[in-house]
């Protein structure tokens, strides 16, 4: 029997992370016989048994009781250099090649964390090193993930989300409505107190420790994500896109959907329908993914800035504009911005990069929205990419429990 650990963010009020954990077990069991899977979380606080804790030496003491641990997708490749210490969970501690040795590491669908430092010192490279040397499998989301791990003895396979794995969906045709009708999921580009506090205080602040080669000091993280020309880029995003909103008002009605509340982004729908006059507002409960899905076929075309919204738009075969609350001026990218890019859909995108006119180019993404229609070849491709990249993840695991 293969014994496998699943490392993801399952147990968090995100539909993205919840959908990742479900879809890599159901893939791998699929495919697999006989497979036996634990899922963990580091930010479980209800069953301590399936979180993840590592020891003062950087261990995970459970990791011999599997054969493999699969990171299972998601933007939590954060480093070296970590913002926080927590995040190093993900890249197997501070000394990856001494981690859980005979054990199976991979990676599947991993992205690299928007905001992500640029790994400048030497220890933060030899750091990267060793993760690459370390993982026996490595499948990356992002361009930009493979190019930091494409240094080690295994160069990476980039590969779509693993939430493509859900089959496209029909589109809903729209009858009897004078106007049309746009969705807006947005989140925030400055993280709300409520986030911070529940991903990196206490007893999250205990999952890994503080280790000075591999993370940042407070005071280096003030001077990239809270320097005050990042704070004032970041605060003109949510203002720019209610006036754009504004704008096209009239040819449209607006609803704001709130759902995912990890990062307070049902707290903010509720407050950005009431600062737009005649927006109405649609809120998701907890788990409700199939109710958010017939939210998003409803309507017309839809404005979003989580990853995993921009996917779940593509799959329902609606036109979208990606508003991106992420992208960085050291990146010069993220998440959704390559999303995007693969999709050949760069008229479509959006975000406060500093020039002028922002406000006014949002407008015209939107105007081209309204006149579009979505083509479903996008997301079938993608999703027959991904179906067949778990195939060779489970026969790489297969193989690796036959040695």
């Amino acid at each position: 029997m293969l014994r496998v650990a699943i490392w993801a963010g399952g147990t968090l009020d995100n539909i993205g992370d919840q959908l990742i954990a479900r879809i890599t077990r159901r893939e791998l069991c699929a495919r697999l016989p006989g497979i036996e899977v634990q899922e963990f979380c580091p930010w479980n606080r209800l069953n301590a048994s399936q979180s993840i804790r590592f020891d003062a030496s950087g261990d995970w003491p459970p990791a011999m009781q599997f054969d493999a641990i699969v990171v299972a997708g998601g933007g939590v490749f954060a480093g070296a250099p970590f913002k926080h210490p927590m995040m190093q969970v993900f890249c197997f501690g501070p000394r990856p090649l001494r981690f859980a040795k005979g054990v199976f590491l991979a990676w599947h669908g991993v992205g690299l964390q928007d905001g992500t430092i640029p790994p400048e010192q030497p220890a933060w490279k030899d750091h990267l090193s060793a993760l690459a040397e370390r993982l026996d499998y490595c499948a990356v989301r992002g361009d930009d993930a493979a190019g930091r791990m494409g240094m080690g003895r295994m160069k990476p396979e980039v590969v779509p989300d693993p939430v493509f794995a859900l089959p496209p969906l029909e589109g809903q045709p729209q009858g009897g409505r004078r106007r049309m009708k746009i969705g807006v999921a947005l989140g925030d580009a400055l993280p709300r107190k409520s986030f911070l506090e529940s991903m990196t205080g206490p007893p999250t602040a205990a999952v890994c420790p503080y280790f000075r080669d591999t993370c940042l000091s407070p005071d280096s993280l003030r001077n990239w994500d809270f320097s005050p020309q990042e704070i004032l880029r970041k605060a003109d995003f949510l203002p720019s896109v209610i006036q754009a909103l504004r704008a096209v008002s009239s040819r449209a009605e607006i609803e704001f959907i709130g759902f995912g509340g990890i990062y307070g982004d049902r707290e903010l729908a509720r407050e950005l329908a009431a600062q737009l006059p005649g927006a109405s507002l649609a809120s998701i409960e907890p788990g409700e993914f199939d109710d958010l899905q017939r939210r998003m076929q409803s309507y017309d075309g839809l404005v979003v800035s989580r990853y995993h919204a921009a996917i779940l738009a593509l799959r329902c075969g609606k036109p979208f504009v990606a508003a991106d609350p992420f992208w960085t001026p050291w990146m010069r990218t993220s998440k959704l911005h390559q999303l995007m890019s693969r999709i050949d859909a760069a008229p479509f995108y959006w975000t406060v990069d500093g020039s002028p006119g922002r406000v006014e180019t949002l407008v015209d993404c939107l105007e081209r929205m309204i006149g579009s229609r979505e083509s479903k070849d996008r997301y079938s491709r993608l999703h027959a990419e991904c179906i067949s990249s778990f195939d060779r993840f489970a026969t790489a695991l297969a193989t690796a429990a036959q040695q």
